[in-house]
C-alpha cells in the first residue's frame, strides 16, 4: 500500500495519499530495475533478433497469466489486469509508461515491428519508439511473448 500512495501522492497531494505513503517502507519484489534491464543478456538477445528478423510471429508465452492488480488511476486505486510470468511473479503492467497488456494484445495480430508500433500508438498513448522497443525487447526476453 505504501509504494501505491507514494505513487498517487506524487500526482494528488493532501493529507489522505501522503499519510498513507508514509507507511512502513517496502520494497516490492518483482518490480523491474530498469538499469538491470538494459543490460540484461535475455532482453539485449530479444532485442538484437527483433533487430535482425524480416518478420515476427509473437504469442502470449504458455507461462504468462493476466491477474488483476491495483494500480492508480486518477486519484482512485483501481484492479486492472497485468502479467505475470517467472521473472515478475507479482504482475507487472507498465514499462517507461508502455502499457504491456496493448502489447500483448495487439502483437499477435502484426507481423511486422512498424506496423505493431503504430497500433500501438493508435490503441494508447502515443510512445517514443525506444520506450516500445525496450518494452518489448522485454516481453520477450523475460518470457511474456514467445517469438516464433
Amino acid at each position: 500500500l505504501a509504494s501505491v500512495s507514494r505513487v498517487a501522492a506524487s500526482a494528488h497531494p493532501g493529507g489522505f495519499w501522503l499519510d498513507r505513503a508514509g507507511a512502513e517502507s517496502e520494497v516490492v519484489e518483482g518490480e523491474p530495475d530498469l538499469v538491470a534491464l538494459r543490460s540484461d543478456p535475455d532482453v539485449l538477445r530479444a532485442f538484437d533478433e527483433l533487430k535482425n528478423r524480416t518478420s515476427i510471429v509473437l504469442t502470449l508465452s504458455s507461462t504468462a497469466s493476466r491477474p488483476s492488480r491495483a494500480l492508480v488511476r486518477g486519484n482512485a486505486i483501481v484492479l486492472e489486469e497485468h502479467l505475470t510470468v517467472p521473472a515478475f511473479p507479482n504482475g507487472i503492467r507498465y514499462i517507461r509508461n508502455i502499457d504491456l497488456l496493448t502489447i500483448a494484445t495487439l502483437a499477435p495480430r502484426h507481423t511486422q515491428v512498424p506496423d505493431l508500433f503504430e497500433a500501438y500508438n493508435r490503441a494508447a498513448p502515443p510512445a517514443p519508439l525506444p520506450d516500445f522497443l525496450g518494452a518489448l525487447s522485454v516481453m520477450i526476453g523475460k518470457g511474456m511473448l514467445t517469438l516464433a
